[in-house]
């Protein structure tokens, strides 16, 4: 069966829904999750697919580098940054039959849909929040932190060593510097495209064979060896502000290297077995934020495995009291389950460290004091309704709607057909897959 999880998705190829019910994260749960991973692998996130878009990101920081930072396109919203976007991401979906698989891509579907309706790639046509689903928006964060680009999209110090790899394995000469070469000419072809796409509000047919050229050198699976050795480079720091022999640096590199031994990626499900199997070995300031992730999650699932229980039984019977559903010696496990991991999170510094909302105060207070199943899914019920009230700016509707008797309903957007399966891994991803993914990509790990 399928399992609900909560982690963010990891492809954005259409633009998400508005979620004006706060139809995600129903727990409150994220927000804690999301502080305790930053601990431990800063600045990647979790739809980050292929390293290779921070190369692309770089690239267009180059490109627009002359363009002036309040330059905006005809349509009057978009910036010199999108404009390149939308010609990497098109030259991309043109060139896939030939290039491979395109699932990687971000915006893709929308693209697809603007060529088969003849449309012209632009603001109408392309993602409505790309700042957030587009691949700029979504490497940001990593190609920033790794020191590639400033926050204002220019060029940094680890960007030019990047490009200075990709154009020596591409044979760009020029690109960088200069006016002279293959590499100059490509970068002089960019920008004028950039400009001729700002000056017309979308993008526009490109010249020759510069859609085929773009997407050869900048395909999301094929860096080159250079342009690998300096990624790993970056990536291996994860911060070029960090002192190298800092302790948080120190610790990243062990989680980078044990990826490394394990020789095959590591996948979601199997995260929390690698990281718990980790933690004996390591240093003691991994094991200490590894073991915190550990006892967040061992609430989180439990808690999450209730709330799915319950709206798999309302789904299936329609109107329940959640106390019926607390006579099983299931419910029973599960609720002591549940308190002793409220327990342990109520005395654990670095996850209350991290809670900055009132979250885990939420959590402890009220999942430490279930006596049985029936107060269990009681709980769950108050505190689904309570997070869903205190999400911004005016609280968010509840999944389930009450009725006399204290019967519940659940509404049926958020119904659960199957039978939720208990599981032992970890509720959230703390981006070890994403880690994976990249170092399979430089070639540190088989696929």
């Amino acid at each position: 069966m399928k399992l609900t999880t909560l982690h963010p998705p990891i492809l954005s190829p259409l633009d998400p829904p508005e979620g004006s019910e706060g139809s995600f994260d129903p727990l409150l749960l994220q927000r804690v999750y999301e502080r305790l991973a930053e601990q431990v692998v800063p600045h990647l996130r979790v739809r980050m697919q292929r390293i290779r878009f921070l190369t692309a990101v770089a690239v267009g920081a180059k490109v627009c580098e002359d363009f002036d930072p309040e330059d905006i396109a005809a349509d009057g919203v978009t910036p010199p940054w999108l404009v390149f976007e939308w010609y990497v991401t098109a030259a991309l979906v043109r060139c896939a039959g030939d290039l491979g698989d395109t699932h990687a891509i971000p915006g893709r579907l929308k693209v697809e849909t603007a060529r088969r309706n003849d449309r012209a790639i632009s603001a109408a046509t392309y993602l409505k929040t790309p700042k957030i689903f587009g691949f700029t928006g979504i490497y940001k964060t990593a190609a920033i932190g790794l020191g590639l680009v400033t926050d204002d999209h220019q060029l940094d110090e680890g960007g030019d060593e990047l490009l200075r790899a990709w154009e020596d394995d591409q044979g760009l000469r020029g690109f960088r510097a200069g006016s002279t070469g293959s590499g100059a000419t490509l970068r002089a072809a960019l920008r004028r495209a950039v400009k001729k796409g700002l000056e017309a509000g979308s993008a526009v047919r490109l010249a020759g064979s510069l859609d085929r050229q773009i997407a050869a050198v900048l395909w999301p699976d094929s860096p080159g060896p250079r342009e690998k050795e300096t990624l790993r480079a970056r990536l291996g720091r994860l911060d070029p502000a960090d002192d190298p022999v800092d302790s948080d640096v120190a610790m990243r590199r062990e989680l980078i290297e044990a990826l490394e031994r394990e020789t095959k990626p590591v996948s979601f499900p199997a995260e929390a077995a690698f990281l718990r199997a980790l933690r004996p070995q390591c240093s003691r300031h991994l094991a200490t934020r590894l073991a915190s992730i550990d006892i967040y999650e061992r609430l989180c699932r439990p808690v999450n495995h209730a709330f799915l229980t319950l709206r798999h039984a309302a789904t299936r019977g329609g109107w329940i009291r959640p106390d019926e559903l607390g006579a099983s010696t299931f419910a029973s496990r599960l609720a002591s389950t549940v308190r002793r991991a409220a327990e342990r999170v109520g005395s654990c510094q670095m996850v209350l460290d991290c809670d900055r909302d009132g979250d885990v105060h939420g959590l402890v207070r009220r999942f430490t004091h279930v006596r049985d199943g029936a107060s269990l899914f009681a709980a769950v019920v108050e505190h689904h309704e309570e997070s869903q009230r205190r999400k911004p700016p005016d609280g968010k509707r509840s999944w389930l709607e009450r009725g006399p008797g204290g019967r519940i309903l659940v509404r049926p957007a958020y119904a659960v057909d199957e039978k939720p399966e208990q599981v032992d891994y970890y509720l959230h991803d703390y981006r070890t897959p994403t880690l994976a993914r990249f170092l399979t990509d430089l070639g540190r790990l088989r696929s």
